[in-house]
């Protein structure tokens, strides 16, 4: 991780954190793979800006009194994050061993060469990863990403689908907060503040099921929603 914090001039800041890599999960003793909870990449920015007007200030510097109070204290922050897709294995299990459809009892594994995943211009909601299974009972092989095995005991030993080999869909998301810090009386100031939560209304996605398909947003992924508020600090 690299944390690049910066205070610039005419009042504005700015802090960078980045992280990039993967983790290996180690919590299946014998399988090692991506850490599902954990993105190869993240990239996070956070600014602030004073507005340079009021006493003392850029702009009205010499203003005073009701002038200076409505025109002070202006400030904008604004934080970004985006981060690359968790990672996740369709049909990924210990032991081979399935319950779908016509394979009802039998295990699932790749076929030879295959990997299921899309290149990335071709994923959609409705369809993430190449998701076909052949089953050799109903005709030829044509083609398929995955495999019914032949017979149910062959679903006795691990398959050998890798853990968390494909990534879900990214995230990024912008939030800002306007807010002015208005004194009233000694020590007390009036902080009114505009926070506007997805400025750019995007909608961040949920994993794929085991069909490739994303039929939902993330749990707490909110519209663009403009919340005021105001506070005494003191």
């Amino acid at each position: 991780q690299a944390m690049i914090p910066a205070a610039l001039t005419s009042g504005y800041s700015l802090a960078n954190p980045t992280t990039t890599g993967a983790t290996i999960d180690q919590r299946t003793r014998a399988v090692y793979a991506n850490d599902p909870t954990l993105p190869a990449k993240t990239f996070q920015l956070n600014g602030h800006y004073q507005l340079p007007f009021g006493k003392g200030q850029r702009y009205l510097g010499s203003s005073h009194g009701i002038v200076n109070a409505l025109v002070s204290g202006y400030n904008v922050s604004a934080f970004f994050l985006w981060h690359s897709g968790f990672y996740f294995s369709p049909y990924a299990t210990q032991f081979k061993g399935s319950s779908v459809g016509s394979g009802a009892g039998r295990g699932i594994q790749l076929a030879p060469g295959k990997t299921g995943i899309l290149p990335e211009g071709q994923r959609n909601t409705s369809h993430w990863f190449d998701y076909s299974v052949w089953d050799p009972k109903t005709g030829p092989y044509s083609g398929q990403t995955y495999e019914y095995t032949a017979t149910a005991q062959d679903g006795d030993f691990r398959n050998n689908i890798p853990f968390n080999y494909m990534t879900g869909p990214g995230f990024n998301n912008m939030d800002a907060n306007i807010y002015k810090l208005t004194p009233i009386w000694r020590n007390l100031v009036l902080d009114f503040e505009a926070q506007i939560f997805n400025i750019y209304n995007h909608q961040n996605l949920a994993m794929p099921n085991s069909n490739g398909q994303i039929t939902k947003s993330l749990p707490n992924a909110l519209p663009r929603t403009i919340q005021l508020q105001a506070k005494i600090i003191f």
